[in-house]
This record gives C-alpha cells, sequence and structure tokens, in this order.
C-alpha cells in the first residue's frame, strides 16, 4: 500500500525514483544510492551542496537531505529496503514509477549511465572513483572525514588496474584513479 500518492512528490523524490528504477536489479547498497544521488545532482548542472546539502562523511559525500528523502520513500511504500540494504522499486509501484521520465533525453540517458557505472561497482571502486573526482574537482573537501580514505588511496593502482580489467574505466580514466600518467599506467598493467 502506498502512503503517498505520486501527485505527492516532491522533484527530489521523482528523481530517486526515476534513478533507482533505471537498477533493474535495484541499488546495492544505501551508499550506491547517496553516490547515484550525488553524481546526478552534478550531472544536473547543480552543485550537491547547496542543493541538497552534501557534506564530508565517512564515506564520502553524504546528504541527511538524500537519506531522508530514502526514508520517506520506504516509508510511504514507494522503495522497499531488504535486510542487505538493497534499495529496489516495489512491485507494485513499478509501472507508475516507470512514467516518470526527465524532460531532457540527454538527462534520461546520463542519469542511466551514472546508475549503471555505480551499480556496477564494488564498494571499493566506487569510493575510489568518488574520492579521485572529488580530490580532482574539488580539493578533496568531500573526502576530508572519511575513515577509509587513506586505505582507498594506498590501494588505487590495484583498484584502477581492477576497474580497467573488468572493463569499468577507460585506460585514460583508469590512469587517473590510479593517480599515474597513461604511459607509466600502461607500464603498470604490464608488470
Amino acid at each position: 500500500m502506498v502512503g503517498l500518492s505520486i501527485e505527492d512528490l516532491d522533484s527530489r523524490q521523482m528523481l530517486m525514483l526515476y534513478a533507482v528504477n533505471k537498477a533493474p536489479n535495484g541499488v546495492p547498497t544505501e551508499m550506491h544510492l547517496q553516490k547515484i544521488m550525488y553524481l546526478t545532482i552534478k550531472a544536473m548542472g547543480q552543485d550537491p551542496v547547496k542543493a541538497v546539502g552534501y557534506r564530508a562523511h565517512y564515506y564520502g559525500p553524504f546528504s541527511s537531505e538524500v537519506d531522508g528523502c530514502r526514508e520517506s520513500l520506504i516509508d510511504a511504500g514507494w522503495l522497499r529496503k531488504n535486510a542487505g540494504e538493497k534499495v529496489s522499486i516495489p512491485d507494485e509501484v513499478r509501472d507508475t514509477v516507470s512514467r516518470i521520465k526527465p524532460a531532457d533525453g540527454f538527462l534520461d540517458a546520463k542519469i542511466g549511465s551514472i546508475v549503471d557505472f555505480i551499480c556496477s561497482m564494488n564498494t571499493e571502486e566506487m569510493l575510489m572513483y568518488i574520492y579521485a573526482d572529488d580530490q580532482k574537482n574539488n580539493g578533496g573537501e568531500m573526502i576530508e572525514n572519511s575513515d577509509v580514505r587513506d586505505s582507498i588511496f594506498a590501494r588505487r593502482k590495484e583498484i584502477a588496474e581492477g576497474m580497467m580489467k573488468k572493463e569499468k574505466v577507460s585506460v585514460g580514466k583508469g590512469a587517473e584513479l590510479a593517480g599515474m600518467e597513461i604511459r607509466d599506467f600502461m607500464d603498470y598493467m604490464r608488470q
């Protein structure tokens, strides 16, 4: 039973439903959903800090507002969370949620790519990607409170190599994640 009609949902709730619906098997964890929303808001040309209060947290960017949105959608029956933290669209509302679409076709494709990419990664890969992106584009301000930043960066070459081998990133992006020049990363991969 759904506690709110679709007309009662705000734009952030609709965006979250749309993003989760793009993951046919659901979003693996709440942390994955936080990072999907972070990148989606950036892709929409908005500042995640100003738009929904993202801040530095134990595992990179975190928004209490996004977390509250997720909880309200679970409470209202629009989302389901299993014991393993996987977040998905319940079958009862899937048809209704499937009608939610951004007006911009490019944004539709971009959100789909973000969801596919983030959902394809394990936690370590996802954090490496988010941390390297934040370090490059924001001077690392979103990762300053991270409990695992040092251990992730200590293994950045191995993580980037694994992502390359699984064809999750290009050579250029792999080198960037590894913190190396492309030629040096290629040499490292050959070892």
